[in-house]
């Protein structure tokens, strides 16, 4: 009786641990993707200071623009606004088998490894006259109704 009793407090501890192993992966997880989808805001900020000439501006479920070989050729400030916005919508994960994101992907081929992006990963960048700039990117988390978003708001 007291080896039965023993074993079953070994197994539930056991059933406890894994419980508690499958909960820190998916914390893992979040985090994870909360910090890519940060650094991917951050990026395109950071890209449209350094093309001060250009308009960026792209809407949530709004396709990638088409993607000009900046690589390859100098390109105006336009073409480069673009390619940004065009290469940043294809690397998240909803975007990457549309067919404007084939051309995006040979374009890199070699200067930026292939991600599997945000599960269903969208952004928006949306700039003010004033300078002010809101980008928001969204992905969806495994078990939530709703997609999770972050914004970040600053002045170009």
């Amino acid at each position: 009786m007291e080896t039965l009793t023993a074993m079953f407090v070994l197994s539930v501890g056991a059933l406890a641990l894994a419980g508690g192993q499958g909960a820190a992966l998916a914390a893992n997880r979040a985090a994870l993707y909360r910090s890519e989808a940060v650094a991917a805001a951050a990026d395109i900020i950071e890209r449209a200071r350094a093309n001060p000439g250009a308009v960026y501006g792209t809407a949530l479920g709004a396709a990638p623009p088409t993607v000009p070989n900046c690589v390859a050729a100098a390109c105006s400030p336009a073409e480069l606004a673009a390619f940004d916005l065009g290469t940043w919508k294809c690397a998240f994960g909803f975007w990457q088998a549309a067919p404007g994101c084939a051309a995006a992907q040979a374009v890199l081929a070699g200067f930026a490894p292939e991600q599997p992006g945000l599960p269903e990963g969208d952004g928006s960048f949306v700039a003010s006259a004033a300078g002010d700039v809101v980008v928001t990117v969204q992905w969806r988390a495994r078990g939530q109704p709703n997609p999770v978003q972050i914004t970040l708001r600053t002045r170009l």
